[in-house]
């Protein structure tokens, strides 16, 4: 899901509403729940890459924010996601190991990659 400019929530995108998008960062939420062993083949993530290359497109920067598991459960790292991710869209995506939010919009700011891929949130 994203935010628009006036901090409503888009559902999808389109050929309309992606045009006010270029060259703007996009958030993208998508819950990485797979199981382990299972994560190339996911069905979620196969759904999204669609949406990551169409912001690519509009050369949007996109961070990407996942959760696996329940919270509180020690969930298992998004990392496995970055080459994946990287793979299906033949671009590279970092990875944001830090959970502290100071520390991830610290890190954001430094990254010279369009495509960041956060650790799994809690």
């Amino acid at each position: 899901m994203f935010l628009n400019i006036e901090n409503k929530m888009i559902k999808y995108l389109n050929d309309t509403n992606i045009k006010k998008y270029i060259n703007r960062t996009a958030f993208l939420r998508i819950d990485l729940n797979a199981k382990k062993g299972q994560e190339k083949n996911f069905f979620r993530l196969q759904k999204v890459i669609p949406t990551i290359k169409k912001l690519i497109e509009n050369q949007s920067r996109i961070i990407i924010a996942a959760h696996r598991g329940r919270y509180n459960e020690n969930p298992p790292s998004n990392k496995i996601f970055q080459k994946i991710i990287q793979e299906k869209i033949n671009k590279k995506v970092a990875f944001i190991k830090e959970t502290n939010p100071e520390l991830i919009k610290e890190k954001i700011e430094k990254k010279k990659t369009s495509i960041i891929l956060l650790e799994t949130l809690e």
